[in-house]
């Protein structure tokens, strides 16, 4: 995503909104990025589109929880590593004092039954036993949140709406009680996560390359992030 223009950006993810909508009646505000790809300016533009970015779980430069299960196509990866990197990520888990988000794929039959047939009976039966949810409950949020259409505002508005009502203007006093830390909450996917990819020893990133990426997003960029969301991606809002 980090390549694309603005235009392309709010191009991929109105449309692709706009299919899920068109299919199951209902707008997500939550998105993970192909690959993990993301940057303030594209982080931005999301905000803007209603669109917070989830990433799964990273530990260090070398250790993520992504199963690697989308290569089983290519030929990148096999049913057998894929398991192996599962494995490697319990291993992990054990050591974190967090919940974590772990990443696997239902593009393809072959996926679907590694995950079902193996990686989930197995995370079920964990001693201690995990608490799986989805990426909503992992945020601390009731189900309803997850959904544009559901949303009420009442416990936790859209993400463009949260934004904007917590930003702190220069100069100006911060909301009470607001804060510019990211924190880790318990479930995800696969047993218990974060939001961002923030978990036991992971340095909060919302970016495949691990480097920082919290950083506040000025009121400049949001500004216009918005301007081309409202110029060139109204139909998608």
């Amino acid at each position: 995503m980090t390549t694309r223009t603005n235009e392309q950006v709010i191009a991929e993810l109105g449309w692709t909104r706009k299919v899920l909508r068109d299919i199951t009646g209902v707008t997500p505000i939550y998105w993970r990025p192909p690959f993990g790809d993301i940057d303030d300016r594209v982080r931005a533009i999301s905000i803007a589109m209603n669109l917070k970015p989830i990433i799964w779980t990273r530990i260090n430069a070398t250790m993520d929880f992504d199963t690697n299960d989308w290569g089983m196509i290519g030929g990148s990866s096999t049913a057998i590593s894929t398991l192996d990197k599962w494995n490697e990520i319990m291993n992990v888990e054990a050591n974190i004092s967090t919940g974590f988000i772990a990443l696997e794929h239902d593009l393809f039959e072959q996926t679907v039954d590694l995950a079902v047939g193996y990686i989930l009976p197995e995370a079920l039966a964990h001693q201690p036993k995990f608490n799986m949810t989805p990426i909503v409950e992992c945020l601390d949020m009731p189900l309803a949140n997850a959904y544009l259409e559901t949303n009420d505002n009442s416990t936790n508005p859209p993400p463009l709406t949260a934004y904007l009502a917590n930003r702190t203007i220069p100069g100006t006093t911060p909301p009470a009680g607001s804060s510019n830390s990211t924190g880790s909450s318990g479930g995800n996917p696969s047993a218990s996560g974060s939001s961002d990819g923030s978990s036991g020893g992971s340095p909060g990133s919302s970016e495949k390359s691990g480097a920082s990426s919290m950083m506040a997003v000025g009121p400049a960029l949001l500004t216009a992030a918005l301007g081309v969301v409202g110029s060139v991606g109204a139909i998608f809002l």
